[in-house]
């Protein structure tokens, strides 16, 4: 009676004399699934002749009278399940609500740091191009466990190699930043034990590191908070003050040489105020940095000569630039708050934080026209992003711990986390194959003026009007999810000279999508928010 051997001992029954005692029971594998995928479903009800009818919500099939159907969900949700079955000539019925759960598709990808111990979070990440990123670790169990491993990806992140900067020299300093310039000359600053510090260079992708002597941070009230390259030969380290001054290096012979900034070059800085290590952002020519007074130091010529502005913030700054206009300064802590500068840090606005920017990381997407991206490992945790540079957030998850984030373009991106094991975890990869962050552009070889179609109120609850800005013949809408599915499509009338005309789009989830509008003259594209 057991023929696959499994141990048991008993098995459901029911008393045909006893119709009243009949028992629907089924089961299913998995409950929580992400979008997309299927669920098994087994009927384990007992009884001869019986017949069922099975009902999925959200699911496909929708419906079936299988013994054991396998259903497919195509978008993110809670749905009810029930399983009627006919017996005897009487139906009975076992619902469940809100059974299946359905997650959404994760704009990133998990990847493996390979750190020999758990919990080793990334502190920073150095992005050469889409194959070669270095990003550098330090102790999640223990920030006061100052370490110097780092790990390394030729391939897009396929694979990723530990390493750690090894010198009897450097026992006890622990990793400011790492600079990678290219894939093989690696720049990095590490602090002292009891201050002072040094800065590294290793010309053969990190197998040894050499110290940088004409840049030597001595004096134990200063250490280098980071090393930035403007191009291979002129680059720029920023240490803590002394004497009066933050003490500044540059090199315009891709560091054979280091010269000091003279201190009549850089305002004098407050009474123990800092910098903090790999706080800084650089545009072009210009390179910026903040303070443990709120305060943000500027140089306009790469690094020669330097000014400060007051953000109206306090504590622990860091600043995130678009240009050399646009900007924030972030205050993190308990105190955590932003400010925002259109003049490239001359003058802050105040910002109030709007609903999904999360206190965490901030950076712009490199190639978009004002698209930001979002990430904290704090509460709530996840990422997020914005369109039109922080005027409002849009929600990507929730309940992922990120670190740190940094972008080479819109296609490609990294944002650290946590390692569980030398084997599991530690990093994400931005989906490339994710339309979430496409800056929104006309396609190649589309004359279509910016603004030809609009789409209002945005976002939008469930009707929304188009408006076509021109003359157009008759094309098509397509709304397009996040995982670039087309989940809904509309005809568009012909236009002459301008028309409008209203869509509904109540039964789509919650979400961001985009509306593709194509005509034999015209392709659009428009990004909306659905609530």
């Amino acid at each position: 009676l057991d023929p696959a051997n499994t141990g048991a001992r008993k098995l459901r029954g029911i008393d045909p004399n006893n119709v009243s005692a009949f028992n629907v029971y089924w089961t299913s594998s998995p409950s929580t699934i992400e979008m997309d995928s299927t669920v098994r479903f087994r009927d384990e009800t007992v009884g001869a002749g019986i017949t069922r009818k099975w009902t999925f919500e959200g699911g496909e099939p929708a419906t079936s009278t299988q013994a054991n159907p396998v259903v497919r969900y195509p978008q993110p949700g809670t749905y009810n399940v029930s399983l009627e079955i006919t017996f005897n000539g009487k139906k009975y019925t076992k619902a469940r609500t809100d059974y299946v759960y359905v997650k959404s598709k994760s704009a990133w990808v998990l990847q493996h740091t390979r750190f020999s111990k758990p919990e080793r979070g990334i502190q920073g990440i150095g992005i050469i191009d889409s194959l070669h990123v270095w990003a550098w670790a330090y102790d999640g169990m223990d920030a006061s466990n100052q370490i110097k491993e780092y790990t390394v990806t030729e391939n897009g992140g396929r694979t990723w190699k530990t390493d750690s900067i090894v010198s009897d020299a450097l026992i006890g300093y622990g990793i400011g930043n790492i600079y990678p310039i290219n894939k093989d000359t690696i720049y990095a600053t590490v602090f002292g034990p009891n201050g002072g510090g040094k800065v590294l260079c290793s010309r053969n992708s990190g197998d040894s590191w050499v110290i940088q002597a004409g840049a030597a941070y001595n004096s134990p009230e200063s250490f280098p908070n980071f090393v930035y390259f403007f191009d291979k030969n002129t680059g720029i380290v920023c240490g803590d003050p002394t004497d009066g001054n933050f003490e500044i290096y540059i090199t315009s012979n891709g560091g054979n040489d280091w010269t000091i900034v003279p201190k009549a070059n850089i305002p004098t800085n407050k009474t123990g105020e800092t910098g903090t290590t790999n706080m800084y952002d650089a545009e072009g020519d210009t390179i910026w940095f903040g303070t443990s007074e709120g305060r943000v130091y500027r140089s306009i010529n790469r690094g020669l000569n330097w000014t400060v502005t007051l953000t109206g913030l306090t504590g622990q700054t860091t600043v995130k630039f678009r240009n050399s206009k646009v900007g924030f300064a972030i205050a993190r802590g308990t105190n955590y708050a932003v400010k925002k500068t259109l003049d490239g840090g001359e003058t802050w606005q105040d910002y109030t934080l709007p609903p999904y920017f999360l206190k965490g990381d901030l950076v712009y997407v490199p190639g978009t026209k004002a698209t930001w991206l979002n990430v904290s490992s704090g509460y709530p945790s996840g990422s997020s992003f914005t369109t039109n540079d922080g005027a409002s957030f849009s929600p990507i998850d929730v309940g992922i711990q990120y670190t740190t984030v940094a972008f080479f373009d819109e296609y490609t991106g990294w944002a650290g986390s946590f390692n569980i094991d030398s084997t599991l975890g530690g990093i994400y990869k931005w989906d490339k194959m994710n339309p979430l962050l496409t800056d929104i552009r006309e396609f190649p070889g589309d004359s279509t003026p910016k603004g030809f179609i609009e789409l209002f109120p945005n976002p939008i609850e469930n009707l929304a009007t188009l408006k076509i800005n021109g003359d157009m013949k008759r094309g098509t809408a397509y709304v397009i999810n996040l995982q670039g599915k087309c989940v809904r499509t509309f005809n568009v009338a012909e236009s002459l000279g301008s028309s409008s005309q209203s869509f509904d789009f109540s039964g789509l989830l919650a979400g961001v999508y985009i509306l593709q509008v194509v005509s034999t003259e015209h392709t659009e594209n428009i990004r909306f928010l659905k609530f």
